[in-house]
């Protein structure tokens, strides 16, 4: 018998994945939790063989954080990683958090199960993105090498660290980046913020981007850390979502801005809804300034 905890803050899928595994009569579903901080009491009481653990979440702790608190301690439950969210930085995270394994949350019933299954064998399981990776929110094809060359940059090796690892010079790390970026053709929700910058940065203007891929992290480091990161004494902040903006006024502060989408279900090629939006660096920059004018 495999006794499993299932951890998402969004209920519908929390109530899905527990009916997936109820069905099956070698699993028993020990607790299904919607918040982190829970995690690790109810750990101590009911010992799980294995924990399905979303990887952003509500609460102080990310599935990251978790994950790594988790597998510190004397024998370990098995920790499967998942998300919504198919970006090559949240798998490595997830790697070197120590997790057993990591599924995507758009995975089928079956795929839930064979992970489970073969994560209680001994076996790791971590999707194979090559070819299919989403970089921003542009589906765009990668190479091995770029796939390569990306892992390291999520890992914050510096170019030189990557030459390195990878027995290249630096020169030809510039250049497989430079494609990555051009593939993009600047895109990306960062794309737009540096592109942004860049032209304050020409105007005389002193302006820093910061990319928050999970706030629940961000919020996790300590004090010091997250006031070098967006320093209280610099009151202009300018975030951007391409979702509901309300979750970002609390890192912005009253005299910040958002941009994002106040409404949903509209569809069109990436490009289309980018423009449509206001996603547009004239629009980022704009709205930069506007702030900056206060």
């Amino acid at each position: 018998m495999i006794r499993l905890m299932i951890v998402d803050d969004q209920k519908i899928l929390l109530e899905g994945l527990v009916k997936i595994f109820e069905g099956q009569s070698h699993i028993e579903v020990v607790s299904a939790l919607p918040f982190s901080e829970l995690v690790e009491p109810v750990c101590d009481q009911l010992h799980p063989d294995a924990i399905l653990l979303d990887i952003c979440m509500e609460g102080k702790n990310s599935g990251i954080i978790l994950a790594k608190r988790l597998k510190e301690r004397k024998n370990p439950p098995k920790i499967i990683i998942m998300t919504g969210f198919q970006d090559i930085s949240f798998l490595e995270m997830a790697r070197s958090a120590g997790a057993d394994s990591f599924i995507y949350k758009e995975s089928t019933a079956r795929e839930f199960m064979d992970c489970l299954e073969k994560t209680m064998a001994g076996e790791h399981i971590f999707p194979d993105v090559r070819g299919q990776v989403t970089f921003g929110i542009q589906g765009v094809t990668l190479t091995d090498r770029e796939l390569d060359i990306l892992r390291l940059v999520c890992r914050n090796l510096s170019y030189k660290e990557i030459a390195d690892e990878l027995h290249i010079s630096i020169r030809t790390v510039s250049f497989h980046v430079s494609n990555m970026l051009r593939k993009t053709g600047h895109k990306s929700l960062i794309g737009l913020a540096v592109e942004a910058a860049e032209q304050l940065n020409a105007d005389g203007r002193r302006a820093r981007v910061v990319s928050m891929p999970c706030a629940e992290i961000f919020d996790a480091q300590d004090a010091a850390w997250k006031e070098s990161v967006l320093p209280s004494a610099v009151r202009c902040r300018l975030a951007v979502e391409a979702a509901s903006p309300d979750y970002w006024y609390k890192y912005v502060g009253l005299d910040g801005d958002v941009l994002g989408m106040h409404s949903f279900g509209a569809s069109a090629p990436g490009s289309v809804m980018f423009e449509r939006f206001g996603f547009t660096t004239a629009n980022v920059l704009e709205k930069a300034r506007a702030l900056l004018r206060k």
